[in-house]
């Protein structure tokens, strides 16, 4: 059952097309991290209110406020305000933001999406075939041929270059979840 797996997960992550919410916070222990990829319209949902309410909120962007309705629903009845969003993605990456200050915390972080998480997703999982043979430097034209418009050209900027090249690689098997919720055992 969801309630009891959520609640002996450490991580549960949702990738989902739900418009209802399908994880419920009462079910979250302390320390837990949710994860919240799906619900990229105002219309989806896959958390309920309770979720946020006293849990240390990051971002992939800040346009997520104006897109997911995980977000918008709390944000229109005060569970939380913008300005108690811990940081973006790229703050983290970039260790400009602080990440988890406790064991006992629980943090969320919700994606909407961006190319940028599509390219290193893309490092991470394909590195043979986005670095050149000579030197380790980043195979631009496989991700333009894999990310970009067909009629695009040119180099990726040092900004998005830097970015990538700072991500952290994965040690194991490179997998995609695509299921309702997914919880790892602690």
């Amino acid at each position: 059952h969801l309630s009891v797996a959520c609640g002996e997960a450490d991580i549960v992550s949702c990738a989902t097309l739900s418009n209802e919410a399908l994880v419920q916070g009462a079910w979250l222990q302390p320390g837990t991290h949710l994860d919240l990829i799906g619900s990229f319209t105002p219309q989806m949902r896959e958390a309920d209110d309770d979720c946020f309410r006293g849990a240390r909120l990051y971002l992939d962007t800040e346009e997520a406020l104006t897109k997911s309705g995980d977000l918008l629903g709390p944000l229109s009845r005060g569970v939380f305000s913008a300005s108690d969003v811990a940081g973006t993605l790229a703050g983290l990456s970039r260790g400009e933001v602080t990440g988890r200050c406790a064991a006992a915390e629980r943090t969320v972080f919700k994606s909407v999406g961006t190319a940028l998480e599509d390219l290193v997703a893309n490092a991470g999982t394909y590195p043979d075939r986005v670095r050149n043979n000579a030197g380790g430097h980043w195979n631009h034209t496989f991700f333009w041929e894999s990310m970009a418009p067909a009629d695009q050209t040119g180099e990726m900027s040092p900004e998005l270059t830097e970015a990538i090249e700072a991500a952290p690689r994965p040690t194991g098997r490179a997998s995609t979840v695509s299921s309702s919720c997914s919880t790892f055992e602690k």
